[in-house]
């Protein structure tokens, strides 16, 4: 059997799985409503394609520190993304110029972040328009 015939294969499949995922977080960034809606999508999309590039480069390169350093990117992007995409959506939820999108049937933070001390949502400040209405 020819093993570089199946590493050339395997290469390829993980390099069309990352790129279809990386397309697809660009194209959420473009279609997607609101804030929440397009981070949400390019977090899950953009960290399954740049993982899957990495393993095609595990695979294609067989170099210990190529393996070491397409590793140590992956566990960086794991933990980095979804931290970093909270956080923005935290700020961005807190924040009066970002509006949910017109449709969002359920808003469960809003009355655990504005329940309890005045701001954007609490009963000494009556909303204009609330975001999940």
């Amino acid at each position: 059997m020819d093993w570089t015939l199946l590493r050339d294969v395997l290469t390829y499949v993980f390099m069309l799985i990352g790129t279809a995922f990386c397309l697809i977080a660009g194209m959420g960034i473009l279609r997607m409503p609101d804030l929440f809606l397009r981070m949400s999508m390019t977090t899950k999309a953009g960290t399954i394609g740049i993982g899957s590039l990495m393993i095609a480069c595990m695979i294609n390169f067989s170099d210990s520190a190529a393996l070491a350093k397409a590793f140590a990117i992956i566990i960086f992007m794991l933990i980095t993304s979804p931290v970093s995409a909270h956080m923005i959506g935290r700020a961005g939820y807190l924040d009066r110029d970002v509006i949910l999108w017109s449709k969002t049937h359920t808003d469960q933070f809003k009355s655990y972040a504005f329940g309890h001390r005045p701001g954007r949502f609490s009963t000494e400040e009556a909303p204009e328009v609330t975001p999940s209405e």
